[in-house]
This record gives C-alpha cells, structure tokens and sequence, in this order.
C-alpha cells in the first residue's frame, strides 16, 4: 500500500496523521519543522472528552498555560467580552501543541518528512 501523505504538520495535520498511523496505515506527514510563530490558541472546553477520546489530552495538558477567566473578542465587527465561571477554555501555547501533537503521530509510526509543501509543476501529478 503507497503512503498516505498529510501535507501541514500544524494540529489538524498532526491529528490526521496521528489516527491513521495508529490504525495500521502507512502515513508520512510534510512539515517544514519551522517552530510556529508564537501565539496562544484556546481550546473550548467541550472539546476535552474528544481530546480524552483521542489519546491527545496529555498533550494538550502539557501545552497549556492556563485558562480563561474572561476574552474580549472582535466578533462580527463588534467587541464582546466573554466572562467564564466554569468550562474556561483552555489556553495553549501553539508551538507546544504543534511539537506534541507531531512527536505523538511519530510515536504512533507516522514518517515525519521535513519539506514545506508546495505547488506541482503543472502535468507533474497522475
């Protein structure tokens, strides 16, 4: 069976890889092994038991920084403040969350290749 290739090691990449590799497929995942910039995502609390499901949750556990009391967003061109008393959404260092979830795909037997993606030659795919 060819490789299954993941072009994009960032999360949903990472992920993708992650679950193939660990249901037996071949799976190389494409990532120029550039730290990405830094910045804090959150994660929404909700998001844990499917975290927990797939075997992430140390991983993100590891990565994160905190949680939220409060989030002033730029929502549809209007501020609004977001106050949390339970189910804060976590927040997490990107490039942690990028590292842990690539390391934990190669540990499920994904080929890490460090290449950047980028556009064929035109006629250059089959």
């Amino acid at each position: 069976m060819p490789d299954i290739l993941v072009a994009g090691g960032g999360p949903a990449g990472a992920v993708a890889a992650l679950i193939l590799a660990r249901r037996g497929y071949p799976v190389r995942l494409a990532d120029p092994l550039t730290p990405p910039a830094p910045r804090i995502e959150s994660l929404a609390a909700s998001a844990l038991p499917l975290a927990a499901d797939l075997g992430i949750l140390p991983v993100l556990e590891a990565a994160c920084l905190g949680r939220a009391a409060a989030m002033e967003l730029d929502w549809r061109d209007r501020p609004e403040r977001r106050t949390f008393e339970t189910d804060a959404p976590w927040l997490l260092s990107r490039a942690a969350l990028h590292r842990g979830l690539r390391d934990a795909a190669a540990a499920a037997g994904a080929r890490i290749v460090a290449q950047r993606v980028a556009r064929p030659a035109p006629g250059a795919l089959r």
